[in-house]
């Protein structure tokens, strides 16, 4: 399912979406137009029965064939608002355009997917990439403009409810009703308005009720809206706008999620020194848990707080990078948070921030704390071991443990761009469910977490080939399998693809029995089976 979904979306990208957008505005006004004339005339009946049998093949590809569109179980799925409209929506539709309902329909229902095509269009949610939780806010402008399509859709919704209530008598209506689509419409913007003029009131008993519903819930849902974008407005403002470089001041970055007291130690500890006495600090950082009192302590610091600025946003985003002027930092520091944090997850984000930055700025000094036990040791170990060293002369022993080969793996990394994917793989323990909300390096990411890291035992076959031929003939032959390294095990030698591309595969063990070279690959855990399973590769546990 999520590798059909994928295809789909780099084959079409958003045009999917808009021919739903455009079916479910010529579905709206093919009813507003019923709607008035009181009568289903034969052109819009041929449009409704096309346009309810579209929906219903969309309705069951995504019900059968498609991930659903978050975490949520099936029955959570199939209950939402969306399903509800489509699925009473679309019987509506294909029976009105066989003419077997009346002009006073459901199709109204659709005002409700519509409204969800111009979020995804005008407004997609974005997940913020360090936290991976969904950010509901990345933009007010947007966020105002859909939260008034949210209005306008739900006014057509309640006239078009009230207008149901209205026409029907046996509907415990006192009289029968003569409202129309227009009445109600005008009714709903001076009942939401309070204006109430009172020349147009409903007529039937559960149009009363409606009524005082739509006031009850008008007042809350204003409220709660209005308090979520006046969050927002002050979490921004702390840290809105862009960092002002002056030249004759150096500066250093500190990004990640630190405690206050942990910030406070560094802060102290960094400006005491000497050589930092004229260096200022740019705090880029989202989901600091910190109270107004302990912000305004570091902000009205006598000694410090003009020295500090804080920036909200991530390194993880380019926007970001450049507001905070990154690329002229004297340092980098990623800070992780020692209170309260899931160590794996933590490391993990922060083994991204590094990997960003490094990536993009490379000669820039990047210091990273870490809190797995033994990972920051052998993290350190591996850089001081390869610093000025073109391949990792490594001891066989030192790669005994599964932490042991990320820390090197992850060296190999900050020296070479382009194996993010590996480390965050390796390290991660993010879901790998694809949203419709993902930003798409993020939704490559999490493609990539189907795979799994195996190590296999190669044969004499692969030996006196370079790295870059081995690695395209397992690519090819093994339907997109990834050679990332070959270990050397008498010599010590772990050989990386990217790095070592024209390193040829030595054979120096003269024992026939005992294999050579391990291989460290990638792949679906079904071609790597296949791969075991065939001539020149021995099984060995999985790494």
């Amino acid at each position: 399912r999520l590798k059909t979904l994928e295809d789909l979306r780099q084959r079409f990208g958003d045009r999917p979406e808009v021919v739903r957008f455009i079916l479910n505005l010529i579905a709206i006004v093919s009813y507003s137009v019923t709607t008035f004339m009181r009568r289903i005339p034969l052109s819009l009946a041929i449009c409704n029965l096309v346009v309810g049998i579209c929906f219903l093949v969309d309705f069951i590809l995504h019900a059968f064939f498609l991930p659903y569109p978050s975490d949520k179980s099936p029955l959570a799925h199939f209950m939402s608002f969306r399903m509800i409209a489509e699925s009473w929506s679309i019987p509506s539709l294909v029976l009105s355009g066989t003419g077997l309902v009346s002009f006073s329909s459901l199709n109204f229902l659709r005002a409700i997917p519509l409204y969800l095509n111009v979020v995804r269009l005008y407004y997609p949610g974005e997940r913020d990439p360090e936290t991976e939780g969904l950010t509901k806010i990345k933009d007010r402008q947007a966020y105002v403009v859909t939260w008034l399509a949210f209005l306008l859709a739900m006014l057509y919704l309640l006239a078009s409810i009230m207008l149901t209530f209205e026409v029907h008598p046996v509907v415990l209506s006192s009289q029968p009703g003569s409202l129309t689509l227009y009445d109600s419409i005008y009714f709903m913007i001076v009942t939401l308005t309070t204006v109430g003029y009172g020349d147009i009131s409903p007529e039937s008993y559960p149009g009363v009720l409606l009524v005082i519903g739509i006031i009850s819930y008008l007042l809350f849902y204003v409220a709660s809206n209005v308090s979520v974008l006046l969050d927002v407005y002050e979490v921004t403002s702390k840290g809105k706008g862009r960092y002002i470089r002056k030249k004759s001041v150096k500066f250093v970055v500190v990004s990640g999620r630190p405690g206050f007291s942990e910030f406070n130690e560094f802060m102290g500890t960094f400006f005491d020194h000497p050589m930092n006495e004229k260096t200022e600090i740019l705090v880029l950082s989202r989901g600091l848990s910190w109270s107004p009192t302990e912000m305004s302590r570091i902000k009205d610091d006598p000694k410090y707080g003009k020295r500090v600025t804080f920036l909200v946003g991530t390194p993880l985003i380019a926007v970001d990078r450049q507001r905070a002027s990154i690329q002229y930092a004297d340092s980098f520091f990623s800070m992780a948070r020692t209170q309260n944090a899931d160590e794996v997850q933590e490391d993990a984000t922060n083994i991204l921030r590094v990997i960003s930055v490094r990536e993009r700025f490379p000669d820039i000094p990047i210091y990273c704390s870490f809190l797995s036990k033994g990972l920051s040791d052998n993290i350190v170990k591996h850089i001081h071991s390869n610093r000025s060293q073109e391949r990792m002369n490594l001891p066989v022993g030192d790669f005994s443990s599964h932490r042991d080969l990320i820390a090197a793996l992850a060296v190999s990394n900050l020296r070479t761009p382009g194996s993010s994917t590996l480390i965050t793989n390796l390290i991660t323990s993010w879901n790998n469910t694809l949203q419709n909300e993902d930003l798409p390096w993020l939704r490559e990411y999490k493609i990539g977490t189907a795979n799994r890291l195996d190590a296999i035992a190669m044969s004499d076959a692969s030996h006196g080939k370079t790295l870059s031929d081995l690695a395209r003939e397992m690519y090819i032959l093994w339907k997109g399998i990834l050679l990332i390294g070959v270990l050397d095990v008498e010599a010590g030698h772990l050989l990386i693809s990217g790095v070592h591309g024209d390193s040829i595969i030595q054979s120096r063990s003269s024992h026939p029995r005992a294999f050579r070279s391990v291989a460290y690959i990638i792949g679906k855990p079904s071609e790597i089976r296949l791969m075991k399973s065939s001539k020149g590769y021995s099984v060995l546990h999985p790494v």
